[in-house]
């Protein structure tokens, strides 16, 4: 298996989130670098139905205080982020594992079973299954809408009132599994020049997966749930063809995507109203396609607490990692 450590990013910031980056739209903006021959985007992620890929999850969560002081990302604008720093920051070695305050590793699978009817038409119904099931002690919302509910906790309640995320999983512990982003699985489309996942919050597409042309430095941005709040973007990046090791087999021409999803500013207010802190929340992800197989690998670093010792609020960083296992493809 591909060993990919993980370093933790943090810090409170006060500078706000420029909103100019190269392009915008749901799925659709970016920057463009002089178009390849027509490429299909099957070849990256074959979609038949009832195909299937096995993964083995491994999760972790930390504690603040063996969060590596990596200042400055926090306060960088969308449109100054480095894609080969995003990259280079996630293969960093992780703190030490004695440290943790939970670990878990299990098998689980994503297969496509069906389509489902949505607003916008029908979509591909793409499932995670826990193999053997994960106990979960709440109904849990999409991952991506789990992010956001921790995040942002101005949210909250608002997104329980619109019954986007159960009253329980208010209640429950954050650190809780809230699922690889993508790998999780969702409402899934693939067109000719995208794939993503369509129906987070209402019927248009809710995260881009890969947008072409699939090479390097290729960029798009995408803005999430905008009828919820309208400052959280999803930002990505291609990284280019990378070897990619894992169980299943070594993909010397997997192409990376690095995605970095940031989830806004919020303001922490006493109750005269005066703001005690302002931080930004966000996550790394990147993920590997290889030609012919699919998703092989995807690992997630989700910064979504960030530490405010006036408050006596501690911080806590999950990590998630799905590395391919087997596959079946129809």
């Amino acid at each position: 298996m591909r060993r990919v450590p993980f370093v933790v990013i943090a810090g409170i910031v006060i500078s706000t989130i420029c909103a100019s980056f190269f392009g915008c739209g749901n799925g659709s903006g970016g920057s463009r670098i002089t178009e390849p021959p027509p490429e299909t985007l099957s070849r990256y992620w074959p979609n038949a139905d009832s195909s299937s890929w096995t993964f083995d999850y491994r999760r972790y969560k930390a504690a603040e205080t063996i969060i590596p002081a990596l200042v400055g990302l926090a306060g960088v604008p969308p449109e100054q982020l480095d894609y080969q720093d995003l990259e280079q920051r996630l293969a960093l070695d992780p703190p030490d594992r004695s440290t943790l305050e939970f670990s878990d590793s299990l098998p689980f699978q994503l297969a496509y079973q069906g389509t489902i009817r949505s607003a916008d038409g029908l979509k591909q119904n793409l499932v995670s299954t826990d193999l053997p099931a994960l106990k979960r002690d709440v109904m849990e919302p999409s991952p991506l809408l789990a992010r956001i509910f921790l995040a942002r906790p101005d949210l909250r309640t608002k997104m329980i009132a619109k019954g986007l995320v159960s009253a329980d999983f208010g209640r429950a512990s954050w650190s809780g599994r809230v699922g690889l982003l993508i790998l999780d699985g969702g409402y899934f489309e693939k067109q000719t020049q995208w794939i993503g996942f369509y129906g987070d919050l209402r019927a248009d597409s809710s995260f881009t997966i890969a947008h072409t042309p699939l090479l390097e430095g290729t960029s798009f941005r995408h803005q999430l749930v905008p009828d919820l709040a309208d400052d959280i973007w999803e930002y990505g990046w291609v990284i280019g063809e990378r070897e990619v090791k894992t169980p299943a087999g070594e993909f010397s021409d997997a192409v990376g995507i690095v995605y970095f999803l940031d989830f806004g500013m919020h303001e922490i207010r006493d109750e005269q109203g005066n703001v005690l802190a302002r931080f930004r929340s966000y996550s790394i992800i990147e993920l590997f396609l290889a030609p012919g197989v699919g998703p092989v690998y995807e690992r997630d670093i989700d910064y979504l607490s960030p530490p405010i010792p006036e408050l006596n609020i501690r911080s806590g960083v999950l990590f998630g990692e799905g590395t391919l296992t087997g596959y079946d493809l129809r």
